[in-house]
């Protein structure tokens, strides 16, 4: 399915680029750009639930993944051949209480967990190279990416509290090939589309803390760090249109 999603959504981008290909839209014209840089996944804290004993259990996997959208700018320089980009994304999230009855051998306890809330940000920054083209242009750009989540749950396990604490640090280094494709055949010179694929050697850091007297003796910290390669296409269904696929508005 998600190959399935990824081949339309390509598909789509193609046949605009073979319409832009033919039109009479000249990239020369523009240097810098406003706009948005595309959406990518940000872990926080390290998963957990109650084991059967009443005791928080984590597991290696993330308690979320945020996705966080980057806005920013372009701006292009030496005869428009290096260009600079620079995007910043954020997310405040907060939930509503969420109430659960956890049935434990010979008991029951009512959890009531307190106002979540998240936190995560995001800093690209990029160095796009024109390889080819005009109203539509092939580039690589080599690029950094370094996030920051944080967020916190406060627990009522019956009687007892427990404050529960997220956090997520994540860093990217890799490239990028896109293609950019200017919307002067709509007449809509001073907007461009772009879709990429990105090749990149991920580090990412997520962490739970458990504090209080529920906690205490049971459970303190759960650390998780993990290094992967991969390419920009994620889990979710149609992400090639969400983190895949930008646009930018050329002021200049």
């Amino acid at each position: 399915m998600r190959e399935l999603d990824a081949l339309i959504g390509s598909m789509v981008f193609l046949c605009l680029m073979s319409i832009g290909v033919s039109a009479s839209a000249d990239r020369s014209e523009n240097t810098a750009a406003l706009g948005y840089l595309g959406a990518s996944e940000m872990a926080l804290g390290t998963n957990w639930r109650l084991g059967d004993s009443g005791i928080p259990q984590t597991n290696n996997e993330p308690r979320h993944n945020m996705l966080v959208r980057t806005v920013g700018f372009r701006y292009w320089l030496y005869d428009k051949w290096l260009g600079l980009d620079a995007g910043f994304g954020g997310l405040f999230e907060h939930n509503k209480n969420d109430k659960e009855t956890l049935c434990l051998p010979g008991r029951s306890i009512d959890t009531d967990v307190h106002d979540p809330r998240y936190c995560p940000i995001m800093l690209h920054l990029g160095l796009p190279l024109l390889i080819w083209g005009d109203a539509f242009s092939v580039q690589i750009i080599p690029e950094i990416n370094v996030g920051y989540a944080s967020g916190n749950d406060k627990a009522m396990f019956g009687t007892e509290e427990m404050k529960i604490y997220y956090s997520g640090i994540r860093f990217d280094v890799g490239a990028r090939l896109s293609g950019e494709l200017n919307l002067g055949f709509l007449r809509m010179s001073k907007l461009s589309l772009q879709a990429s694929i990105a090749l990149q050697l991920r580090v990412e850091s997520f962490n739970t803390e458990f504090q209080g007297d529920y906690a205490r003796g049971h459970a303190d910290v759960s650390k998780r760090t993990r290094m992967s390669v991969r390419t920009s296409w994620n889990n979710s269904p149609w992400n090639i249109l969400v983190a895949n696929v930008a646009g930018l508005y050329y002021f200049d």
